[in-house]
């Protein structure tokens, strides 16, 4: 179609333009003690959302009263009462954890040599596999957390889950400034990643507007704020594709 490749062309090109901009590797350069300024200010943005998060009460009265209101259905109720009734103990509960979380670790280690490989022999590159294989490999334990807990009634769980692995993935850039001993690690690597993490503010952005306008219509059973991000995503991968 004419149009849509008009759109993917003129996207494509100003995308090279935002990559290329000086302005934007000059603001990676300053460091304190070998780590990058914006690590360290990711981390201290972190901890504040973080203990801001804890003062925060779970429900305010309005929401309590939405709840009373809108009851979840029978299907969630049942799962929610048998899930009370049969409580999983605590100390199997960390034990499970402590062993999935390493097996987790342990097919990291195997999944980053994959995708190096895999980007050198399909030419597709490192930030291309990296933002999108590797991406969506290492979030299969996500997906399958965050569907348990809806299907568990869960649905703060669930979307929690979702914002803040999001959240703390932030916080591993301090981590990988703190092992890479060449400077600022965000000065060291392709500037296409900034498109990745400026659909990555878009994404979430729509995310917020979704917990603040709560929707009733939806879309082939989806909220128009979970079409939104479809379709940014989508578009995302096209123009990602183009600057590899």
């Amino acid at each position: 179609v004419p149009g849509r490749a008009e759109f993917f062309s003129q996207a494509e090109v100003g995308m090279r333009e935002l990559v290329r901009s000086r302005e934007l590797g000059d603001a990676y350069k300053r460091q304190v003690l070998g780590v990058g300024v914006d690590s360290l200010l990711i981390f201290a943005v972190y901890l504040f959302g973080t203990r801001m998060l804890g003062r925060y009460d779970d429900r305010d009265p309005a929401e309590q009263m939405q709840a009373a209101i809108d009851p979840p259905p029978e299907w969630v109720r049942q799962r929610r009462a048998r899930a009370q009734a049969d409580p999983m103990p605590l100390r199997t509960a960390y034990i499970g954890f402590a062993v999935t979380a390493a097996a987790i670790v342990v097919a990291g280690v195997s999944l980053s040599r994959t995708g190096d490989a895999l980007a050198e022999v399909t030419g597709l590159g490192s930030t291309f596999v990296g933002s999108t294989l590797i991406a969506a490999a290492t979030s299969l334990p996500e997906v399958v957390a965050t569907v348990t807990a809806v299907l568990s009634g869960a649905y703060d769980l669930a979307v929690g889950n979702i914002l803040g692995s999001n959240t703390f993935n932030m916080v591993i850039i301090l981590l990988s400034d703190v092992a890479y001993r060449g400077g600022p690690i965000l000065s060291a690597v392709d500037q296409a990643h900034a498109v990745v993490a400026l659909v990555g503010l878009i994404l979430s952005a729509i995310a917020v507007v979704g917990l603040f306008y709560r929707s009733r219509r939806s879309y082939a059973g989806l909220g128009p704020d979970s079409v939104a991000i479809l379709i940014t995503y989508v578009l995302y991968l096209g123009l990602l594709y183009g600057l590899r």
